[in-house]
């Protein structure tokens, strides 16, 4: 609530601490399953109801450790990274088009001094424009995202606190 560190970390370090209590909930249904199965002849169904019954729960810490502790540090990168192979389809799109580029120049219906090749200069634009924007595209997103984030993260508890009246143990789970 009250942290100044980078808002993904801050998420990186929730999905790291959900990593932990997923793991503790294992090993505790581990030994509780253990102590059940041999105290009673009925241990497996009842053990077997407790996990059924606790499944979704696991299930969605689970994917939410992943996602905020995995997935979502590397969003920025993997969004830059793809944007860049899209950069290097363009290059040989570019090089393919270029003698292509260059006949059409010659049309003889071209009313001004590039033909009908003005579209190869609008590759070309892109093509040089493109790795500078990307560049500046992605120092801007974190940059934007420190203030965004600061934002939801400074405002979004006292809003859920406020919504709920009072916050018991389920409502920091939901809130979650």
């Amino acid at each position: 609530k009250n942290d100044n560190r980078h808002p993904i970390i801050i998420l990186q370090d929730m999905g790291n601490s959900l990593t932990a209590t997923y793991g503790t909930i294992i090993i505790t249904y581990a030994i509780a399953a253990g102590a059940i199965g041999t105290s009673q002849g009925t241990g497996i169904s009842v053990t077997l109801s407790i996990l059924a019954m606790y499944f979704p729960v696991f299930l969605a810490i689970v994917f939410l450790s992943f996602f905020l502790g995995y997935f979502l540090p590397m969003l920025p990168f993997m969004i830059w990274l793809g944007a860049l192979v899209g950069w290097l389809i363009m290059v040989v799109e570019a090089i393919i088009a270029a003698p292509l580029w260059a006949v059409m120049h010659l049309h003889p219906n071209g009313d001004d001094a590039t033909g009908k090749g003005s579209s190869g200069y609008m590759l070309v634009l892109g093509l040089l424009l493109r790795p500078t924007l990307m560049v500046f595209g992605f120092i801007a997103s974190v940059a934007l995202l420190q203030v965004m984030g600061e934002f939801v993260n400074k405002v979004f508890f006292d809003v859920f606190e406020m919504s709920q009246g009072g916050v018991g143990i389920f409502g920091q789970i939901f809130g979650i």
